[in-house]
């Protein structure tokens, strides 16, 4: 996939894509991706579509799913945003996270396990901006 959308993956600040490798529970085949890339916003939903459209699922688990520690990250999405180890884009990073979790709620036809997750994070840590 790396060879495919080079855009999509969390960069180091040296512009490499950090190996997971070695750490409990990752394995070296799969590497991060960043949050405010496309993976994010256009290819995931889509593949969520698919999938409740297609079987009659109640839920669906994504441990990628953006949370709300902003990751590190150095792609060419990121540095438009600025340096993140800043507050500046810790509050991007929550913002976007809230962004994509309201784009879920809005999916009526997401199951309801979907939107129940989505509505708790939002209950949490309040609307994403402009989207209330």
């Amino acid at each position: 996939m790396v060879e495919k959308h080079p855009d999509w993956f969390i960069r180091n600040k040296d512009g490499a894509i950090p190996n997971r490798g070695g750490m409990p529970g990752f394995s070296d085949r799969f590497s991060p991706t960043c949050q405010f890339t496309s993976y994010y916003s256009d290819f995931i939903p889509k593949v969520i579509q698919e999938v409740i459209t297609r079987y009659p699922i109640d839920a669906v688990y994504s441990n990628g799913w953006p949370g709300t520690n902003a990751t590190v990250c150095y792609c060419q999405a990121c540095q438009k945003i600025g340096d993140p180890t800043t507050r500046a884009y810790k509050e991007a990073y929550l913002k976007r996270a809230k962004e994509l979790w309201t784009a879920l709620l809005k999916d009526s036809a997401a199951p309801q396990g979907v939107q129940q997750r989505a509505q708790a994070m939002l209950t949490f840590y309040g609307p994403a901006e402009g989207k209330q």
